[in-house]
């Protein structure tokens, strides 16, 4: 019996050594099989670090299924975009939309391109103004939001650097006390994107700068906006310019400081010493809605208010035709009828796409006719405002030689203002039938349609004068 037991451990034994064997022998295989056939590379899955970048950013990536960016080659559509440091990191270098590729080194078809963007970090801020007194306000904004991840001001936190000077609220500085002040914008986004603007609060009775009669400039179209002179300054050594004239226009700058409201918009005006053009400041006005203004009237009145001017002397006693109005028109010492009328048009705060600014009185009068502005004298009764050509000859030619401003007709004659008949601004009666006159452009004005005539420049003054001249259908127009 006991043999019997002996025999069937022996056989369970070895039958027990050679599974093992088998088995050791099939793990054996799989291994070889293993190391031959390699498992297939993965497609990679990777993100940018960051929603976006600024200029001088470093740009990272999140890797999900690879454990270093070591394994990949990365490349980027547009070299100059980034910048590769000696430290192994890369640099946002440009703003721009850029688009970068990760490929494994060991197998470049597994690869993955990421769209991204970078922004500017550095921006410019402007103001109404940069010197202003105490208990004024200024605007200040981002000057130029192109190439920024912000899109309005309203993304920016403003501050200043002294409460005692100026406060700012809502992109307002109010001014406090004597002093500069420093203006900084910084991004709601990234602290690190952030600008500076420095405003000087200055004494009035020693430091020049212009204060408008309105808070922060604001007007409507059609309004007239006086401005006043700080430190003494005489306005008429001082010249006005403005960046559109089509949106603010400086009217009357000779006698007073006004600007006017020609369309919506925003527009600098720029004011400076014409003796020392160190004494310089500039204003920003913002043009927003209208009034309903009488344009016909301040045209005429504007010219009336030119009477009396004359050209300058030759040291021969000849007249030299140099006028303000040919100086400011570009063009001084020759024929200035037209020039004045354009002074006169520019300076009531109308605009050029109403009227052509002109020297030549042919072409004022084709530009009328383009614009389908021009009647004959024939075929039309002229009315306040109206702009009249003449010509040299009672043949027409085509040419037109003098032009001035109707300030009434009384179906009549008409009442003209012109500059450059017989040297001077004056007042004219002339008959409507003129064998001179060749027509009129006729101004599609804005504003009121109810104007001033002025049928008061006809009537006898109490000394028994009139405030025109008579013009006979021979007399010269030059």
């Amino acid at each position: 019996m006991k043999n019997k037991i002996f025999v069937l451990m022996l056989v369970f034994g070895l039958l027990f050594i050679t599974g093992c064997k088998e088995k050791t022998n099939d793990n054996n295989n799989d291994d070889d099989k293993q190391t031959n056939n390699p498992t297939e590379l993965e497609m990679p899955i990777i993100e940018m670090d960051k929603e976006y970048y600024n200029v001088g950013d470093k740009i990272g990536f999140k890797l999900e299924n690879y454990d270093s960016l070591d394994l990949f080659n990365i490349t980027f559509d547009d070299q100059y975009a980034v910048k590769f440091n000696d430290d192994g990191t890369i640099t946002a270098r440009r703003n721009g939309e850029y688009t970068v590729t990760l490929s494994l080194k060991e197998d470049t078809s597994k690869n993955i391109a990421l769209d991204f963007k970078v922004y500017k970090s550095s921006f410019a801020l402007d103001s109404t103004t940069t010197i202003i007194a105490v208990g004024d306000k200024v605007e200040v904004w981002v000057y130029d939001f192109n190439g920024l991840y912000e899109t309005k001001n309203e993304d920016f936190n403003y501050t200043v650097d002294n409460t005692d000077i100026a406060t700012i609220k809502n992109g307002v500085l109010t001014a406090l006390g004597i002093g500069t002040v420093t203006v900084t914008a910084t991004s709601k986004y990234n602290p690190l994107v952030k600008s500076n603007l420095s405003i000087r609060v200055g004494d009035t009775t020693s430091e020049f700068m212009i204060r408008p009669s309105v808070e922060l400039a604001k007007i409507k179209v059609g309004e007239i906006l006086p401005f006043t002179m700080t430190a003494g300054q005489d306005p008429a050594k001082f010249k006005w310019l403005c960046d559109d004239s089509e949106i603010a226009r400086t009217t009357k700058y000779d006698t007073c400081v006004e600007v006017s409201g020609v369309a919506e918009g925003k527009a600098y005006i720029t004011c400076y010493n014409e003796e020392d053009p160190t004494i310089k400041t500039k204003y920003l006005i913002t043009v927003e809605g209208e009034i309903e203004v009488d344009y016909r009237k301040r045209l005429v009145e504007l010219a009336y208010d030119q009477i009396g001017i004359k050209e300058g002397l030759k040291p021969n006693g000849e007249y030299d035709n140099d006028t303000k109005f040919g100086r400011w028109y570009g063009n001084n010492g020759e024929p200035w009828c037209a020039t004045f009328v354009s002074w006169v048009w520019y300076h009531a705060g109308l605009s050029t796409k109403l009227l052509l600014k002109y020297q030549g009185c042919t072409a004022g009068m084709e530009w009328c006719k383009e614009q389908g502005i021009f009647k004959t004298k024939e075929e039309y009764t002229p009315t306040t405002g109206d702009i009249v050509f003449f010509q040299s000859s009672s043949v027409y030619n085509g040419v037109s030689s003098h032009t001035g401003i109707v300030a009434h007709c009384d179906g009549e004659y008409i009442y003209t203002i012109e500059g450059n008949r017989s040297n001077r601004v004056d007042v004219w009666r002339i008959k409507v039938d003129n064998t001179r006159i060749i027509g009129y452009g006729i101004p599609n004005y804005p504003g009121l349609k109810d104007y001033d005539d002025f049928a008061w420049i006809k009537e006898q003054q109490p000394d028994g004068s009139y405030l025109w001249t008579n013009v006979s259908a021979g007399d010269s127009t030059t």
